[in-house]
C-alpha cells in the first residue's frame, strides 16, 4: 500500500496548500506506468491531467508531477522549489537525487518528504532510516502487508511457501539484511582515504567496480604494502571507451 498512501499525501497536500508536489520514480518510464497509469490516472481523472508532462493541476494553482530519477534525468531537475516530494522505491535511487538535488529545493519552501522503499542490505537509505529515529523534525514508520487490510492474508502465506526465507524477510517483512552475500559489511568503516601522489618504489592496486545503468563506475587504488586507500576516480554517464581510457590513465 506505500503507493497509494502516497499518492493521498501528495493528492491532499496539493489541495491544502498551493505548490508544487513531486512523486519521484526510479526512472521515468516506471513513474509512467505505475505511478500515472495505476494511480493518478484512475484516481484523479476528475482534474486537469497533462499527459505530456505527467502533470496534474487543481484549480488552486497546485501541480502534482511524475518525476524519474534516472541519472541524466535527475541531474537536469535541479533548481526551482518544492512544497512536498515522495521518493518511491527510493533504495533503487542514488542518494545524491535527494542530498543534491531535491533536499535544497524542499529547503526553500519548508516543505516535506517522504522516502518509501522495501528494504535491501545497508544502503544509503538504511542509513537514513537509522538517522530518522534521532533527528529533530523526522519520524519513521515500519509495516508489513499484514497491516494493509486490502492484502489478502492468503496471498501473503502463499509468499512465505514459495519464497526463500531471506526473499520473505526482505520483500514482505520489509526488514534490513546483511548476511547471506548480500553486500559486503563494513564498508564505510573501511573506506578511510588518505588521498596522496604515487611515490617511487611503491607498490599500488586498483580496483575497478564497472557501472551497468543507473550507477557509478568507481576505480580504487590501495598502496600494496600500508593498505591504505589513496586515490578514487568516481564518475556516471561516461561511454565505456572513455572509462577504460581514464583506468588507463590512473595507472
Amino acid at each position: 500500500g506505500k503507493s497509494h498512501v502516497s499518492l493521498r499525501k501528495l493528492h491532499t497536500s496539493a489541495l491544502r496548500e498551493p505548490g508544487l508536489y513531486w512523486w519521484v520514480w526510479p526512472t521515468l518510464k516506471s513513474g509512467r506506468e505505475f505511478g500515472w497509469e495505476q494511480y493518478v490516472r484512475p484516481y484523479l481523472n476528475s482534474l486537469d491531467l497533462h499527459e505530456s508532462t505527467l502533470t496534474v493541476r487543481y484549480p488552486n494553482g497546485s501541480r502534482l508531477q511524475i518525476a524519474g530519477a534516472d541519472n541524466s534525468r535527475a541531474q537536469n531537475m535541479r533548481g526551482g522549489a518544492l512544497k512536498g516530494a515522495v521518493l518511491d522505491e527510493c533504495r533503487n535511487m542514488q542518494r545524491y537525487v535527494w542530498s543534491e538535488v531535491i533536499m535544497s529545493m524542499i529547503a526553500r519552501t519548508g516543505g516535506w518528504a517522504w522516502f518509501n522503499s522495501t528494504p535491501r542490505g545497508y544502503d544509503w537509505f538504511h542509513a537514513l532510516y537509522q538517522k530518522a529515529e534521532t533527528l529533530p523534525g523526522w519520524s519513521r514508520l515500519h509495516f508489513t502487508p499484514y497491516d494493509n487490510p486490502h492484502f489478502p492474508v492468503s496471498e501473503i502465506e502463499r509468499m512465505q511457501r514459495e519464497m526463500t526465507e531471506r526473499e520473505y524477510q526482505q520483500e514482505v517483512m520489509g526488514l534490513f539484511l546483511t548476511d547471506g552475500g548480500l553486500l559486503f559489511r563494513y564498508v564505510t568503516e573501511a573506506a578511510t582515504l588518505k588521498e596522496s601522489e604515487p611515490r617511487a618504489g611503491r607498490n599500488y592496486l586498483i580496483g575497478a567496480d564497472w557501472a551497468r545503468s543507473n550507477d557509478y563506475t568507481c576505480f580504487s587504488v590501495f598502496d600494496s604494502a600500508s593498505r591504505e586507500q589513496v586515490k578514487i576516480d568516481r564518475f556516471t554517464g561516461v561511454d565505456h571507451v572513455i572509462q577504460a581510457e581514464r583506468l588507463a590513465a590512473l595507472s
